[in-house]
């Protein structure tokens, strides 16, 4: 559970049950839960959150559907780049246009509904870890050299 302390997942889902439910039992594994009903809700978490976060999107989505969410997150790199994302769908929602070459673009798994707790668990924690290597590299390159500390 320690492995994930620290680590943001951003739930997008219209369905206040789905909600919940992942958000119990993400916390159990240890992350830190945010939620968003629409894919506005979740533009605006997603741009104003100052870590990387592993984000749950549903693909059918009130106001602004998944499919834009994800169009908006490649139009802006910096966007898509901090963050780890999982599309959710019920629906056979790969055949509109232009999901499979966003799919592409973000490297993004597909979770079909009804999941599997345990499939669902075990790509967030994949999707959490390409999240912590980043960071990770970052400190081994800012800390000092074993040669540069005099003892």
């Amino acid at each position: 559970m320690a492995e994930y302390k620290g680590i943001s997942v951003l739930v997008v889902d219209d369905d206040e049950t789905i909600r919940d439910m992942l958000r119990f039992l993400l916390e159990e594994e240890g992350y830190t839960v945010y939620e968003a009903a629409d894919g506005e809700a979740a533009l605006a978490c997603l741009r104003t959150h100052p870590c990387g976060m592993v984000v749950l999107l549903d693909l059918n989505l009130p106001s602004l559907d998944g499919a834009s969410v994800l169009a908006a997150i490649v139009s802006e790199p910096p966007l898509a780049a901090r963050h780890a994302f999982l599309l959710m769908t019920a629906d056979d929602g790969m055949a509109r246009p232009g999901i499979s070459a966003l799919l592409a673009a973000l490297s993004m798994p597909v979770i079909a509904k009804p999941f599997r707790i345990a499939r669902a668990l075990t790509a967030v924690a994949r999707a959490a870890r390409t999240l912590a290597v980043p960071a990770a590299e970052q400190v081994a390159a800012e800390a000092p050299s074993a040669q540069g500390i005099s003892g």
